[in-house]
């Protein structure tokens, strides 16, 4: 079995065969405060993501390395706008993507309650072999896989309105009075079909790590 990742730190590509796959963003950044409702800070603070503008198309494009030619392009902007906060894994033989779009319904763009998506894809086609918007990476990580599993996590909250609960260090955990503290999980997920394998515990901690 051969794993490959791609992430925010080797600049969201992956070489398969004779192609060169990038997955990346389209749209406008900003140079000051007043375009930030309207465009993105060129360094994104990975731990605040609420979400992207309109016009930030989330795609995956693919070139031959021998001729330069675009083989082929995948637009995922009917689901949300971002592309910003990617990544990509590859694991025998299918491409494996997951992008971020922001925790707030009143900046991200998509479907009600979609924070994100991630597919499964053949390398070769860019056709999609499965999709789902319920698991997704949340910022400032990378998609990441083994053994027939992924793992998705990030710094980003996932979910809110949750009921009190003892955390990892044997802290209760509650809400604050408007009910807004959000939490942050990770996702292993089954590569085949999307399916979740197990959820972690509820944290509100952005760096977490497991045994």
């Amino acid at each position: 079995m051969q794993v490959h990742q791609a992430g925010i730190d080797n600049n969201l590509r992956l070489y398969n065969k004779n192609l060169v796959i990038y997955s990346f963003g389209t749209g406008k950044h900003a140079t000051n405060e007043s375009e930030l409702k309207e465009k993105t800070e060129w360094l994104l603070a990975h731990q605040d993501i609420p979400g992207f503008p309109e016009d930030h198309e989330p795609m995956l494009v693919a070139w031959d390395l021998n001729t330069g030619n675009e083989v082929w392009r995948s637009n995922f902007s009917d689901f949300g706008s971002g592309g910003d906060e990617s990544g990509l894994c590859l694991m025998d033989n299918t491409l494996y993507y997951s992008s971020y779009f922001g925790y707030s319904p009143e900046i991200r763009r998509g479907l009600s309650g979609t924070r994100g998506i991630t597919a499964a894809i053949d390398p070769s086609t860019g056709k999609n072999i499965w999709l789902t918007t319920k698991y997704y990476i949340h910022g400032g990580c990378t998609i990441s896989g083994k053994d027939g599993r992924l793992y998705l996590g990030g710094y980003n909250p996932v979910m809110q309105n949750v009921p009190a609960f003892r955390n990892q260090h044997g802290v209760m955990v509650e809400n604050n009075k408007e009910g807004k503290r959000m939490y942050t999980t990770v996702w292993c997920l089954n590569a085949k079909d999307n399916s979740l394998i197990w959820e972690s515990d509820l944290y509100w901690q952005p760096f977490i790590r497991l045994q």
